[in-house]
């Protein structure tokens, strides 16, 4: 296999893909594949995760729990997954591939309350800190359903470089198609999709603070917490920036708090009670 820095080469391609499509189905894939993975991309965590608009994550296989709290781990999949760059995207329909998290993240996602929390973020860890950086492949066993494989470095390592991302790029497709059929019927029985045409992240933001705020204002804190400046917040509304400021001092005197980490601690307390 390839190593960074080295552009892999048709052999190591062809090896891969044996070594995936041969395993598919069998109890030894997974290993076969984060085997193979590390050796184009070294990483620390990784898991894979099923996601839907309309019902709570699952997590099918991963080594997370060696470094983050049962706990932390709970109140994701209990409900602050909807501030998750991740999640959103599979709300939003990305194309299946392979994507840096900076990529599908809005533009504040990185210095965010969610995303630097040890209490809430399940990739962050008191000991470890932050990641260095995040890659996904996305897939889509249907049309409602996503398979997103993480590959993660923790805080203190290098980022991926460009040639570790290219070559993982060029292997998208057998991961892709590997994965989803060896999964494929693991993913239809683990999450049980609401028929209803509302997602749950729209759940979530339409009860919050329902008494207090209007549904403008309940969509401009889920815009908020979700990592997006407030230009991008008036981008995405179509208003401008100032009278965003203007909402969010507004969101701030009704809600009674002077700092947005309170509102966040405030959200992920009715996310995770709602559920």
């Amino acid at each position: 296999m390839s190593t960074t820095n080295e552009k892999l080469d048709a052999r190591a391609a062809v090896a891969f893909a044996r070594e995936l499509y041969q395993s598919t189905g069998r109890h030894e894939y997974p290993a076969v594949l984060f085997s193979a993975l590390r050796k184009v991309a070294p990483f620390d965590i990784y898991t894979v995760t099923v996601f839907s608009a309309s019902a709570r994550p699952f997590f099918l296989f991963g080594n997370l729990a060696e470094f983050v709290s049962s706990k932390v781990i709970d109140k994701f999949l209990s409900g602050t997954y909807l501030l998750d760059a991740v999640y959103t995207a599979c709300c939003e329909g990305v194309a299946p591939g392979l994507y840096r998290l900076t990529e599908l993240a809005p533009d504040n996602y990185f210095s965010s309350d969610f995303y630097n929390s040890s209490d809430f973020h399940p990739c962050v860890s008191d000991d470890a800190g932050s990641l260095a950086e995040e890659i996904v492949y996305m897939a889509t066993p249907s049309d409602d359903l996503y398979l997103v494989i993480s590959l993660m470095r923790r805080k203190g390592d290098t980022p991926f470089d460009e040639a570790e991302f290219d070559n993982l790029k060029l292997l998208q497709d057998v991961v892709i198609e590997t994965s989803v059929g060896h999964w494929k019927q693991s993913v239809s029985s683990s999450v049980a999709v609401d028929s209803s045409s509302q997602s749950t992240l729209e759940k979530a933001v339409a009860t919050f603070a329902k008494d207090k705020l209007s549904p403008r204002e309940q969509t401009i804190v889920s815009l908020l917490l979700r990592g997006h400046s407030t230009l991008s917040v008036a981008h995405n509304l179509d208003i401008a920036e100032g009278t965003a400021k203007v909402h969010r001092r507004n969101i701030y005197d009704k809600l009674g708090i002077t700092s947005q980490a309170e509102m966040f601690l405030m959200f992920c307390a009715h996310i995770i009670n709602i559920r």
